[in-house]
């Protein structure tokens, strides 16, 4: 009887973890709290709004730009003088024509964007690319870290594009269309003509104005009388001079010289080709 005993309790100690073994495991996903993790801190760059305004009467791109991440833009983001590799710019095209990126020192002078929540306003000027908007309707895409100098929150809503119109009032817009000269290789003594040409290429007809034409280095140069021009419509001057020294020269014509019309560009009337006389 006791070994009998003995044979069962053994056998119970070896089918009892067999039996726990076969059992199957209930793995339930467990819940996590995410209000524990901790928030990304990032700057995030957007362009808020687009708009054309007008100033001493030429449409101009202002842009509102904000900071709607959770840090501010780190300051070597806005570039220094002479070291902006890690300077994060500013972009705004018309149409298919981009213009130059700018660094955001320019844009955000103040340093607004270096903190959450920052908001700055820029108006588009500048000398080595569009400053005034053409009339009529454009489409305008302006890009901020078009670079991407910064790491965000978010790396795709920094671009945003509208269809403007700048209306402007109808003007005159007198300018060189082209300067030549007959024979266009003279040597010295040759009698040679001298031609410019006059074109209004603005949005209103032009009353009679003047024109100044120089050769070389004349001080006063000689003047013409240009009679008023429809829109598109074209006055050529001429004048015939002999070269006595074989050397570089520059001709010279200025429209609407002194500056009585008022129009549209004021700043291409004047036009300069240069030739050599042999």
């Amino acid at each position: 009887m006791k070994n009998k005993l003995t044979i069962i309790f053994v056998s119970f100690l070896f089918i009892v973890p067999l039996l726990s073994a076969q059992q199957k495991v209930d793995l339930k996903p467990v819940k996590v709290n995410t209000n524990t993790l901790a928030r990304i801190k990032l700057p995030d760059l957007v362009v808020s709004n687009i708009v054309v305004i007008k100033i001493n009467n030429e449409c101009k791109v202002e842009l509102t730009i904000r900071n709607i991440g959770t840090a501010g833009v780190p300051a070597e983001k806005y570039g220094m003088v002479g070291d902006d590799s890690k300077a994060s710019s500013v972009r705004v095209k018309i149409g298919a024509i981009p213009s130059t990126g700018r660094y955001l020192r320019l844009v955000d002078p103040d340093g607004k964007l270096k903190i959450p929540g920052g908001i700055v306003k820029h108006i588009w000027f500048k000398t080595d690319d569009f400053s005034t908007v053409p009339a009529g309707l454009h489409s305008i895409t302006a890009t901020v870290d078009d670079n991407t100098k910064i790491a965000e929150l978010n790396e795709n809503n920094n671009r945003m594009t509208k269809r403007l119109v700048c209306k402007m009032p109808k003007r005159p817009d007198l300018t060189i269309k082209r300067i030549y000269i007959k024979p266009p290789n003279p040597n010295k003594g040759d009698l040679i003509y001298f031609y410019a040409q006059i074109q209004n290429i603005g949005t209103a007809p032009a009353p009679a104005s003047k024109a100044l034409f120089k050769i070389g280095g004349e001080t006063f140069g000689k003047t013409y009388i240009v009679p008023a021009l429809n829109t598109g419509q074209t006055h050529e001057i001429s004048r015939r001079l002999k070269l006595s020294i074989a050397q570089k020269y520059l001709a010279t014509a200025i429209a609407d010289n002194p500056d009585v019309i008022t129009e549209l560009n004021e700043a291409n009337n004047k036009k300069k080709f240069g030739f050599v006389v042999n």
